[in-house]
C-alpha cells in the first residue's frame, strides 16, 4: 500500500516578471519585480514521486515533479527557504 502525501506552506518572496512570466530566482534582466504571497503543496504518493506545487498570488501556478517528499522539501527549501517546521497538512489562508 502506498502513502498518499498533501503538504501545504506559505511565504512571500519577490517574483521577477510579469502575468506570462515569472521567476523566483533574480535573473539579469529589467523584468518588474514584486512581493507575492505563495502557497506551496506537495503533492502525490511516495512510491510514484510527488509534485512541488508554487502559485504566486495573482500569477499561474507551476509544478515540478520530484522523486521523493525529500526531493521536493530540498527544492522548496533551497528556493524559497522553506524549512520542514513550514509544512502542514491543514491548508493555512494567506494573508494579504
Amino acid at each position: 500500500m502506498s502513502h498518499t502525501i498533501h503538504l501545504y506552506a506559505t511565504t512571500q518572496a519577490i517574483i521577477f516578471g510579469n502575468s506570462s512570466f515569472w521567476q523566483i530566482t533574480p535573473p539579469q534582466t529589467t523584468l518588474p519585480r514584486s512581493k507575492r504571497a505563495i502557497t506551496l503543496e506537495i503533492i502525490g504518493d511516495a512510491a510514484q514521486g510527488v509534485e512541488l506545487v508554487i502559485s504566486p498570488k495573482g500569477l499561474y501556478t507551476a509544478s515540478l515533479h520530484c522523486a521523493s517528499l525529500a526531493d521536493a522539501q530540498c527544492y522548496a527549501h533551497e528556493w524559497l527557504g522553506i524549512t520542514p517546521h513550514h509544512w502542514d497538512t491543514a491548508m493555512t489562508p494567506l494573508a494579504g
